[in-house]
């Protein structure tokens, strides 16, 4: 995966970041989880594209995105949400049966749920031959204060919940992620 300095400077500016950022982020912390299973639980972080091509398509459009992969082998499992200008970030807590939906404005997304709702019934039949009894997963919606902020918002939040710690952030501190994920990104390896 390569980052330009284009990428870089969307971090730098306060811009909205773009699928290249999210999806190295990701792929960080993904790496980290996976190089130290002793201090970090069993994640999978989707790419970006994963979600819209479910949403509009459906299991079928991407059963073959886990064809190596039991996503019921992981604890977390990251599903970076972009709705047109807004970043958002599902996390599916498969032991705690729970979706848990981070939106930096705070709105509550029910289609979302039903949508990675019914991926995990596909998944789980499709790889697993079992039926999940759904109706024990719960949905789960843990603030912004400008419009260019909700990429840093999602990424911290999936990285904050990928080691565990509670999300202890808020807007003051978008700046100082921001500079930490140039940081990040450019030396290839996540501070925490």
């Amino acid at each position: 995966m390569t980052i330009h300095r284009e990428d870089i400077l969307r971090l730098r500016d306060n811009r909205w970041l773009n699928d290249e950022l999210v999806n190295f982020y990701g792929a960080l912390i993904m790496e980290r989880a996976n190089n130290q299973p002793e201090k970090y639980p069993a994640i999978h972080f989707f790419n970006t594209f994963f979600y819209p091509l479910l949403a509009e398509y459906g299991y079928t459009k991407v059963e073959r995105w886990t064809r190596k992969i039991d996503l019921f082998a992981k604890e977390l499992v990251f599903v970076p949400i972009h709705l047109g200008a807004h970043w958002c970030c599902a996390v599916i807590d498969i032991k705690q049966k729970r979706i848990d939906y981070y939106d930096p404005l705070l709105s509550n997304n029910p289609q979302c749920h039903q949508i990675l709702q019914e991926y995990l019934g596909n998944e789980a039949k499709a790889k697993k031959g079992i039926e999940l009894d759904l109706s024990e997963w719960t949905l789960n919606t843990p603030k912004q204060e400008n419009s260019y902020d909700c990429g840093v918002f999602s990424c911290q939040y999936a990285e904050y919940r990928s080691r565990k710690s509670p999300l202890t952030f808020s807007q003051r501190h978008m700046h100082q992620f921001r500079e930490q994920m140039i940081y990040e990104i450019v030396s290839v390896n996540l501070i925490n």
